[in-house]
């Protein structure tokens, strides 16, 4: 197939159905399944391989045109317990009634469609209960993390012009939104929400913009409710990206955003099955929130809330309450398989790890860990971002790879590009940009960014998240990260991979963390700096002797960095804690003057190759 006659086949499918897009994706589902013969591309956006991993009734099951809060009253089960905080479970019926209660006292607040609510919530049953509700009213929830400082909070609250805010009723909650003022925060009111709804707290600050729950709940008190009855594109909710190169950007997410998610886990046969349990450790503020929330609620899923969350205790929280499904990161489960609290883990079925990659070598060493202690599970990597909605692909017991993110949810597309002609989409198997298309798709960003920086329209008129991401895709659908585009430099005309580097990098017994980053040289054009953590200081020139040759052996010359740093630890991001590239990037580790007391450069060792 010439590049005319791709275009012009692209250009033809775009211009399907809904109906016609269904009955086409049977027949590549059977093409897929060996049921039929038929053409095979070599192409993902057009051969759509993943399909052969989900049933025919559910490719041809329409999403509702609705929003959240009907959706769940359609999708729940009414007889099980959908949700667990402290000593209180919630059941389909008390939800509703805790959702209505408050869009009855939103409406006395005179809260109408169109309008922001933030929220700095922590993972509690309330922050559930007030972004369906808003979503019902046509509102919007300001989703901001519960960890944010005073300045981000401010600039939060005021990207989306709120005038009410609902915030946990503790100490560090308050003070940093009590600071965000000083900030510029143009809030008017804030609701103090108790941690414990039986406990009331009065943190009440020296300022009339702040009323305690109690008096929030006498204040407005109305009997009207105003609702709507559809939804599908509206903006329901706002979350925000890290921010890590100036500020964080406002995704809006619609109806039909989120809808599509947990219609996709329902239906998709991904173990969330009614009469489950699942634990919630996530922060709300976060995308991914959404799916261990809402979507498996949908199912029939039982969440377990965990509140105020600390990362050295997740294994015992895991051994305590035995749920069948987690959503976690690498962090985590790697922490679960060091510490090995369980002796029996025959509980855990669906472990799934989402927010970071996963290496291949801890990959293993986790599904090791969890058959040794009777699990019949592997772990299910997932892959996303919050501008389509926190999942594009996910893994799962029928459709399982080691090293891979996932397939695509049902409805969703996932092909590569070529990074820099962008639309030149390539074959399976070769690299290039992990690109995303279908109803997760964000709305837009907010007031201070533009979404064509990431979504772009391709010329036979199908509309791509550009993600950034640079992977593959295999014949069986199957997505395999390689690291960020921006994460690649070019040294002496070829291309280094700096993610490839660190995980070589890391698999020595002597580096404890790395982080690889690129700085401009005279002679080599850029070259890649290897930032390491040692767990053992004292044989740091040994170390990099053997990282040389371990690169050497398994990577051109051009991968062998320039120079090794050796730090204490690697430098975070103070709003999602992710690695900190611009500062590594911008610090001059050959100027002696940069060297402190501390040890965060503790020594610079130049090489020459």
């Amino acid at each position: 197939m010439t590049k005319e006659e791709l275009i012009s086949y692209k250009e033809k499918l775009s211009k399907l159905s809904k109906d016609e897009q269904k009955l086409r994706d049977l027949e590549l589902r059977k093409i897929a399944t060996g049921e039929k013969q038929g053409p095979i591309t070599g192409y993902a956006s057009i051969d759509k391989p993943w399909l052969k991993f989900f049933s025919e009734q559910a490719l041809t099951k329409n999403i509702p045109n609705t929003n959240i809060y009907d959706y769940f009253m359609m999708e729940a089960p009414d007889d099980v317990c959908l949700m667990e905080y402290l000593d209180r479970k919630y059941y389909k019926e008390d939800i509703k009634r805790e959702i209505n209660t408050y869009i009855r006292r939103f409406t006395s607040m005179n809260i109408k469609k169109g309008d922001n609510v933030s929220l700095v919530l922590l993972n509690v049953p309330e922050a559930f209960f007030i972004y369906v509700a808003l979503a019902k009213m046509g509102a919007v929830a300001n989703m901001i993390r519960p960890d944010e400082g005073p300045e981000r909070i401010a600039f939060m609250n005021n990207e989306r012009e709120s005038d009410y805010m609902f915030i946990s009723d503790i100490p560090f909650i308050v003070n940093n939104v009590v600071s965000s003022l000083s900030e510029g925060n143009n809030a008017k009111e804030i609701v103090m929400i108790p941690e414990d709804t039986d406990i009331v707290l009065e943190n009440k600050k020296n300022d009339e913009r702040f009323i305690t729950y109690n008096e929030w709940t006498n204040k407005y008190n109305g009997n009207y409710y105003n609702v709507i009855n559809d939804g599908f594109n509206d903006v329901s909710m706002v979350v925000f990206t890290g921010g890590t190169t100036g500020n964080p950007k406002a995704v809006e997410l619609t109806n039909k955003n989120i809808i599509t998610g947990a219609h996709s886990f329902k239906y998709g046969n991904y173990g969330f099955e009614k009469g489950k349990t699942s634990l919630n450790i996530l922060p709300t503020g976060i995308a991914f929130n959404i799916n261990a929330t809402y979507n498996v609620m949908c199912c029939g899923v039982t969440v377990r809330n965990i509140a105020n969350f600390e990362i050295e205790k997740y294994p015992e929280l895991v051994e305590e309450y035995k749920p069948n499904i987690v959503f976690s990161g690498p962090i985590l489960l790697n922490l679960m398989s060091i510490k090995d609290a369980s002796e029996d883990l025959s509980f855990l079925e669906n472990p799934l790890s989402g927010g970071d990659k996963l290496l291949l070598s801890e990959e293993e060493r986790i599904n090791d860990y969890l058959h040794s202690r009777n699990s019949n599970s592997n772990i299910y990597q997932g892959y996303g971002m919050s501008e389509c909605t926190a999942g594009a692909t996910v893994l799962k017991k029928d459709a399982y790879k080691l090293g891979s993110v996932g397939i695509p949810l049902m409805n969703v597309d996932v092909a590569i590009f070529d990074y820099d002609e962008k639309e030149e989409e390539k074959q399976y198997g070769e690299v290039g940009e992990v690109c995303v298309s279908g109803p997760i798709l964000m709305n837009d960003y907010g007031k201070s960014s533009n979404k064509n920086e990431v979504i772009r329209v391709h010329s036979d008129g199908k509309t791509w998240l550009h993600t950034d991401d640079l992977g593959y895709m295999d014949e069986d659908g199957h997505l395999f990260l390689k690291g960020r585009a921006k994460r690649m430099l070019t040294r002496s005309g070829t291309k280094v991979w700096l993610s490839a580097l660190e995980d070589l990098i890391k698999t020595h017994e002597n580096v404890v963390d790395c982080c690889c980053v690129k700085m401009d040289d005279k002679v080599e054009r850029e070259v890649p700096v290897a930032n390491i953590v040692l767990k053992d200081e004292s044989k740091l020139k040994e170390t990099c002797t053997e990282l040389d040759e371990m690169i050497t052996n398994n990577q051109p010359l051009t991968y062998i960095p320039k120079y090794y740093v050796l730090r204490k630890l690697i430098p975070l991001t103070s709003g999602n804690n992710k690695v900190n590239f611009k500062v590594l990037e911008n610090e001059n580790i050959l100027d002696e003057e940069n060297y402190d007391v501390e040890g965060k450069i503790c020594k610079v060792l130049k090489k020459t190759r």
